[in-house]
């Protein structure tokens, strides 16, 4: 692998894995209602990243606004060129097209679900 291991931030709601496959998030049940995920050290970690980069929402009932910026935040940072998201459900999906995600992402309702960033983004969420 081309990238040396990541460090992610301490105290936020969601563990980091990297793998050969890419880097894979988990976020917590609890994830918006956690401080953490608003402070600019929730997203700034993942500047340079070279490799997929996948989420997985299983534990996500419904997205909360945190979520909805901390995901755009995770695209803008990274310079993201494609987010694989793992896990989510009807809910979820439907509420990151209301919310305008596929705005800037594409998003199919398989899974796992790949959204696919639109090379266009270049405003702060």
């Amino acid at each position: 692998m081309q990238q040396s291991l990541l460090t992610p931030p301490k105290n936020v709601p969601f563990a980091v894995r990297q793998t050969e496959g890419g880097i894979f998030i988990t976020v917590e049940k609890d994830a918006a209602h956690h401080n953490g995920l608003s402070e600019l050290r929730s997203i700034v970690w993942i500047r340079g990243v070279t490799v997929p980069v996948h989420i997985d929402l299983s534990s996500i009932g419904l997205l909360s606004s945190a979520l909805i910026g901390w995901m755009f935040g995770l695209i803008h940072e990274g310079k993201l060129k494609s987010l694989s998201i793992g896990n989510a459900n009807r809910r979820v999906l439907m509420q990151m097209q209301q919310v305008g995600l596929s705005g800037f992402v594409h998003v199919e309702a398989s899974s796992p679900v790949i959204a696919t960033v639109d090379a266009t983004l270049t405003a702060s969420p």
